[in-house]
């Protein structure tokens, strides 16, 4: 029996061995580099989403850092008892007057200490004739403002007499109380001299 002896059997047996050759380069060849390559696509693109993140949130750090810094920057109010207080109310008679809203009366109420570190000043803001955008941009003020403020109590009445000249319009009788954080650096200078 003789091998190879015809052209056809040649032809066959090459179509073979390309096929067997070109199946096995496949295989053991394409396909794992194929997944090598899918795999650092899909590294690099896992890499690019993560720095991504990772700058997004320098960014906000650095923006939280900053806003921590001016809200430590307005803990501290230099001066005496009376002047810090005169500071506070001048502070609040601004972000009112910005806001649009004028209290028929406002007062300061007692200081409350807090781990002899802070004290917190608080102040009634009453019979505030306006409406609700006025209301909640007062509220968007003191929520996003530098100094540590917060509306201890608030009271919101429909407003049902009509007959107050400019108040005419005012839908609403607020009663506002805000509280002030400040640091206590009196206390702390006197604990640190004993």
């Amino acid at each position: 029996m003789a091998f190879l002896q015809s052209k056809r059997e040649k032809f066959l047996m090459s179509v073979t061995a390309l096929v067997v050759l070109a199946g096995g380069g496949y295989l053991f060849v394409g396909q794992p580099l194929f997944a090598m390559y899918t795999d650092m696509d899909t590294k690099i693109s896992n890499a690019k989403s993560s720095w991504e993140e990772d700058k997004e949130s320098f960014i906000n750090s650095e923006k939280l850092r900053a806003r921590f810094e001016k809200s430590r920057e307005a803990l501290v109010i230099e001066g005496e008892e009376a002047e810090k207080r005169q500071r506070i109310l001048q502070d609040l008679t601004t972000l009112l007057e910005e806001t649009e809203i004028s209290p028929q009366s406002s007062q300061m109420n007692s200081t409350d200490r807090i781990d002899d570190d802070f004290v917190i000043y608080s102040f009634s803001c009453k019979t505030i004739y306006t409406d609700w955008p006025k209301l909640a941009r007062l509220l968007y003020e003191i929520e996003n403002s530098d100094a540590i403020l917060e509306v201890s109590r608030m009271n919101v009445k429909r407003n049902n007499r009509r007959s107050f000249g400019d108040q005419e319009q005012a839908e609403l009788v607020v009663d506002l109380e805000i509280s002030r954080l400040v640091e206590n650096k009196v206390e702390r200078r006197r604990r640190a001299r004993r």
